[in-house]
């Protein structure tokens, strides 16, 4: 779902469970969301790495404008944990090509890497670098 239908979504649950606790679990931008609020107090917000929570006694603009900015200011987050992963496969793959004593060893190496890089969105390409599956052409 996109931010806007998150909000209406939290809105919503708190008119529906005034003075009771709300617990959302979605998905934001693509993003894992955990969510806990009691009337307009969101007590605490997981999003993209980041915890936060609001002041409480919000108006409910408040608490819409609050969660408009916790997700619209984080969701682009996520390119920098990609670029990161990426990396950290990418030192992990150039450590296997080392530690290869030869060109038949790392043809073996090499399916198996292939496969486990596919599970996780990515490809090698055929200068043993990694890339994410949907930039390769």
């Amino acid at each position: 779902m996109k931010t806007i239908e998150f909000i209406k979504l939290a809105n919503k649950k708190r008119l529906e469970n005034k003075n009771q606790w709300v617990f959302l679990n979605e998905y934001v931008n693509e993003i894992p969301v955990a969510y806990k609020a009691f009337n307009t107090w969101i007590q605490v917000i997981k999003y993209n790495g980041i915890r936060s929570g609001s002041t409480m006694n919000q108006n409910v603009s408040e608490f819409k404008k609050y969660l408009l900015n916790i997700i619209e200011s984080n969701k682009n987050n996520r390119s920098s944990k990609t670029m990161q992963r990426q990396e950290k496969l990418q030192k992990e793959v150039d450590e296997s090509f080392n530690a290869c004593r030869c060109d038949s060893e790392w043809a073996m190496c090499k399916v198996s890497i292939e496969k486990d890089l596919e599970k996780l969105g990515y490809i090698l390409t055929e200068y043993r670098k990694v890339q994410k599956l949907n930039n390769h052409i």
